[in-house]
């Protein structure tokens, strides 16, 4: 069904919009007969991963398809079957929950699996996986009834079969190994205490036992680390990446591998386990900060750990490294005893770089993302003078803020971060042992070195990073953890998979074959570009199972509201110009529709922010330069239509009708310009 508007252009000078229709609204309903799924594609013209997802949305049926619009139906009991377009489509996500029915939770506790005899929690782990494998026993079953997807439903039972193997595997590992099981038990202990000490710098005092892993988490710890301290095992050639949701714990997955190789490495092989032993990489120097501050605090625990004697660790300290561009971190010493001189004057503070930020625009700096909102900058809550290029404001484990010039020990030959809280376990003049100047990581390399792929070209440029692949009767890396894989395409994953050749055979040239590690939360085609990429296979995990909503490990819980996502098209309108209209309609909104209503400014804070994401610095740029000049002109005439609304029709408010200035209402009833700030790895200031 289609519909056209067949009148003609308006003549220069006429109304244009007299021939436009707005929201055009198509509707059928079938009051005989039955509503036909959309044709679907032959399944044998699909490639291998498209069968396994017609199999698993196989109870996720299309009735209709969209263009220039979207389409909609209801399928309603005893009511004829309709269907419709749909100008601004609404569609709610399900979450999705982790807790596995029927699972024993215990097995999760993290201070039982540090604390309590190892015999008793090894048989919990059997029982874990028993439960998985049960679990895995119906689905191959299952999978006997789907003729038509036989194939697919028997390559989605073999990756199943894989991980509960490779699970079993790692248990069995704990059980002959006391090394293995050591270091798994520090591992978990270094988790619960950067978790405990998380929370209680924000002052929660939860119990010891609620600190738990998320089942999926400990399925992957127990189906990697064979492969990943073991060269001989089949799985070391393997790629594991960690496929979940959004804020689903993955970073606490891979983390926790990173703590179980550092302290195994060390029990292991003495000294020569010291120096860099993994390489943890991202793509966006934003990101990289943000997770270098994550690490920093397991980081924090494992040091704490060895510095109190724990078995074995050695006397080297477990050290954190940010190898980034200039532009996040200094390269020199020099640099960066700069940068505290200049924090330490008067007109060098955050208070100055904030000014520095509202000064230069998007387009001319360059960002990933841009904030909107009805109110000013403002400085940290922390009170905190550490440099955005410092990176840290806070100590990574009490949470103090960091002062000017009493946390850094700057000077030409060093660099360090010393944190001035007495009661802190790291207040006792003892650096952090975390670094972000070159110089102090080449002259001491840190055990886990946080970095952007971009920024490992330098390794044919500086002599002085040799010292992350081992110096002298050190080992290398074992171990490449690389964040947001789907984020390395085009241009970039060209160049980088030249890069992951070299590093590779540098590492071999070295004596290790490293272990390789990813994690992403949506992914096409994942096999192919890891192929690409590191000339790998892959194994993903969690697993899927035959229906998308159930992989054991992650459910789909219908029973709690989702996240509502609206689509919005502007037609006629070029990416520039689209954004205008749609971010003056949403801060002109909040005024007018909470403006009676008691809550009215918590209503008014939840609701008048924007964040608004770019793949690109130039779409930042041309949305800070619309929210300068289009969103204000769209405001003033929206704020302009509904004041002439309220006198003529005497709506409530019509007595004091708002201001037709442009630009939105605070909480007070104040007029309020909107403030434009920026987040992004290139800004030198938080």
């Amino acid at each position: 069904v289609v519909f056209a508007n067949r009148q003609r252009e308006a003549p220069p000078g006429a109304d244009r919009a007299e021939r436009r229709l707005f929201e055009a609204r198509l509707e059928c309903a079938v009051e005989s007969g039955e509503l036909a799924e959309y044709p679907r594609v032959d399944p044998k013209l699909l490639t291998d991963e498209e069968q396994e997802i017609e199999l698993q949305y196989r109870d996720t049926h299309i009735y209709a398809i969209g263009h220039g619009a979207a389409a909609d139906w209801s399928l309603e009991p005893n009511r004829p079957p309709r269907i419709w377009s749909e100008s601004m489509p609404a569609v709610d996500v399900p979450v999705v929950t982790t807790r596995v029915a029927g699972l024993d939770d215990e097995v999760l506790v993290m201070h039982d699996i540090a604390k309590a005899p190892f015999e008793a929690i090894l048989g919990r782990l059997d029982a874990f996986v028993d439960s998985y494998d049960e679990w895995v026993d119906g689905q191959r079953v299952a999978a006997g009834r789907f003729s038509p997807g036989e194939k697919a439903a028997g390559r989605i039972g073999a990756q199943m079969d894989a991980a509960r193997k490779r699970m079993r595997a790692g248990v069995e590992l704990l059980r002959r190994d006391a090394d293995a099981a050591l270091a798994f038990r520090l591992a978990n202990r270094a988790m619960l205490d950067q978790m405990r000490q998380r929370d209680r710098a924000r002052g929660r005092n939860t119990d010891v036992r609620d600190y738990r892993w998320r089942p999926f988490q400990l399925a992957f710890l127990l189906a990697v680390i064979e492969s990943t301290i073991d060269e001989r095992d089949p799985s070391r050639v393997v790629l594991d990446l960690i496929w979940f949701p959004t804020g689903g714990g993955k970073t606490e997955a891979y983390l926790g591998l990173f703590a179980f190789l550092v302290v195994w490495r060390r029990l292991r092989h003495g000294e020569a386990g010291g120096g860099t032993a993994v390489l943890m990489r991202y793509t966006l120097r934003l990101l990289t900060r943000q997770q270098f501050e994550r690490a920093a605090r397991i980081v924090c625990a494992l040091e704490l750990l060895r510095r109190r004697g724990a078995a074995r660790i050695g006397d080297e300290p477990v050290t954190v490294g940010l190898w980034v561009g200039a532009a996040a971190s200094p390269n020199t010493f020099q640099d960066a005893a700069k940068q505290v001189a200049a924090m330490s004057s008067d007109d060098g503070g955050p208070a100055a770089e904030m000014a520095a930020v509202a000064e230069h625009p998007a387009g001319d700096r360059g960002s990933e993302a841009l904030e909107a909102a009805p109110s000013q900058p403002t400085r940290g809550a922390d009170g905190s003078s550490g440099g955005h290029h410092l990176v840290l404001q806070s100590c990574p484990w009490c949470g103090q803020g960091l002062t000017v010039p009493h946390s850094y020990r700057a000077g030409p030959t060093e660099f360090q971060f010393l944190c001035g809280n007495p009661a802190c376990a790291f207040g006792d003049g003892r650096p952090l042992p975390c670094n972000v100047v070159d110089e102090a990581l080449y002259e001491q390399p840190p055990t886990l070195l946080v970095g952007t792929i971009d920024k490992f070209a330098r390794l044919a440029w500086e002599e002085r990073a040799a010292a992350f692949f081992g110096r002298g009767a050190r080992r290398p890396p074992e171990l490449v953890i690389q964040d947001e894989l789907h984020l390395i395409a085009g241009p970039l994953g060209s160049v980088a998979g030249v890069y992951e050749a070299a590093i590779e055979t540098v590492l071999e040239q070295r004596g290790v074959r490293p272990k390789y590690v990813a994690s992403t939360a949506t992914i096409r085609m994942a096999h192919e570009q890891v192929r690409r990429l590191y000339g790998r296979e892959m194994a993903v995990f969690p697993p899927p199972g035959l229906s998308a909503d159930d992989s054991w490990f992650a459910r789909t819980d219908r029973s709690r509201p989702g996240r509502l996502y609206v689509g919005y098209l502007a037609p006629g309108l070029d990416q520039q110009h689209c954004l205008a209209p749609l971010a003056a309609a949403l801060l002109a909104a909040p005024p007018a529709l909470f403006e009676d209503q008691q809550d009215r400014d918590d209503l008014l804070d939840a609701w008048w922010t924007q964040v608004i994401y770019h793949g690109s610095l130039r779409g930042v740029g041309a949305s800070h330069n619309a929210f300068v000049t289009d969103v204000r002109t769209f405001m003033r005439r929206l704020v302009a239509e509904r004041r002439e609304a309220v006198l003529r029709d005497g709506e409530p408010g019509a007595s004091n009708p708002p201001a037709s200035g442009g630009d939105a209402e605070d909480a007070g009833g104040r007029r309020s310009q909107p403030a434009i700030a920026q987040l992004t790895s290139q800004s030198t200031a938080q």
